[in-house]
């Protein structure tokens, strides 16, 4: 639940997480975590169900990770006390008035295939920070084979290190909304 119910979900280093091909995501929405904490040797792997048959344009096969958080956005209009937007592909609501919220921690952690067009300008990207706060830790993180971007920012106040963007069918990085990490 949004802010209400919060949850964390902790994945373990080495572990592969299979989707599904088609409209199938993960989204942690705001108030809960996602502790995937992988290590140089066991990374943990995001990816879809058939990908022994992905070729070098395979892009795109299911929708990616989401993270919604309470930090702060652009895009309301002036004087709107509390921030808050709708992520695309109706991902759930992101922002607020946090930039020290924690979402939890992606480290060492490759996400393969991701990213969805639901229509032309409603996209899924192959991770999506939606309003993420600096308390999360995004370190070793690696999109490869996105439909839209490969990853992308929608506001928040996450910093990043250590990425890796390949063959994206988009931008490799992208934000919009005041993203400030």
């Amino acid at each position: 639940g949004d802010n209400t119910t919060p949850a964390t979900l902790t994945i373990d280093a080495g572990t592969k997480v299979i989707a599904p091909v088609g409209l199938n995501f993960l989204v942690v929405s705001r108030g809960s975590k996602i502790m995937a904490n992988g290590s140089a040797a066991a990374p943990i792997t995001f990816t879809y169900d058939d990908e022994a048959n992905a070729t070098a344009t395979t892009t795109g096969r299911w929708g990616g990770i989401i993270i919604n958080g309470n930090a702060p956005v652009n895009g309301c209009a002036t004087g709107t006390a509390l921030c808050e937007l709708e992520g695309e592909g109706s991902t759930g609501k992101y922002g607020g008035n946090n930039a020290a919220d924690s979402s939890g921690v992606l480290s060492y952690v490759v996400v393969k295939y991701p990213g969805q067009n639901i229509t032309p300008t409603n996209e899924l990207n192959g991770i999506a920070f939606q309003g993420v706060g600096r308390g999360t830790t995004v370190d070793y993180v690696q999109a490869h084979g996105s439909r839209d971007d490969a990853i992308e920012f929608f506001g928040g106040t996450v910093d990043m290190k250590h990425a890796v963007m390949s063959n994206a069918d988009d931008d490799s990085l992208d934000w919009t909304f005041g993203w400030t990490g």
